[in-house]
């Protein structure tokens, strides 16, 4: 997967004793023109002070992307930043051994993405997986049928990624891909486990962070 390259404007330090009692709701959209503004997403972060993610230029919450931002020894930052990307689809994920490939991408063609499986399980309707991807990065599958409103056209299920990605200066990328990997692997296992549908547009709510 690829990193999140995040521009790093505005710091949020997260002391050790906060990461494993700091949690917040988190929204995002469900990609697909009918659902967009009648059904989102809604899960619940934890593991550190996740901000919602906010455009530069026009001011707008990048729904579904959240970060949190950490000092490093150099005096450089770490930023890690996740995202939930939920998508209507005809195709739900497949499991072959210990891998699921999430396959949202083109109704049926592979998403490019091995999820290597750590943890598995399911609440309500919702199956969900969680290990890591080809680059060692925290990642969660997971899916449901979609409600009754939303289903057209042999689109009858919601595929949700869950992916972590991280973004330093050279000198700490290993250090900082160390936080990711170890952050991020307590709050994709919370979103996984929390992940359902509900009525209404997507939200947004503080703190917020720059990209």
């Amino acid at each position: 997967m690829r990193k999140l390259l995040i521009p790093l404007v505005a710091l949020v330090v997260v002391p050790p004793s906060a990461l494993a009692a700091d949690t917040r709701p988190g929204s995002a959209p469900i990609r697909d023109a009918r659902a967009l503004k009648s059904h989102h997403t809604t899960f619940t972060l934890t593991g550190a002070r996740w901000a919602q993610v906010v455009g530069a230029l026009a001011g707008t919450p990048m729904l579904g992307s959240y970060r949190f931002d950490t000092p490093m020894p150099s005096g450089y930052q770490c930023s890690v930043g996740l995202s939930v990307r939920s998508t209507l689809t005809r195709v739900r994920p497949r499991r072959t051994g210990n891998v699921v490939d999430p396959r949202p991408v083109g109704d049926g063609g592979s998403s490019g993405q091995q999820l290597r499986i750590s943890r598995s399980g399911r609440h309500g309707g919702v199956t969900w997986w969680t290990g890591v991807i080809s680059d060692d990065a925290a990642s969660a599958a997971a899916y449901q049928r979609a409600p009754k409103a939303l289903r057209r056209d042999g689109k009858r299920w919601i595929v949700h990624q869950v992916n972590v990605g991280s973004s330093a200066n050279p000198v700490d990328e290993a250090a900082c891909r160390k936080i990711a990997r170890r952050t991020g692997s307590i709050a994709v296992l919370r979103v996984a486990r929390t992940l359902g549908v509900t009525a209404g547009p997507p939200v947004s709510a503080p703190p917020y962070e720059i990209a």
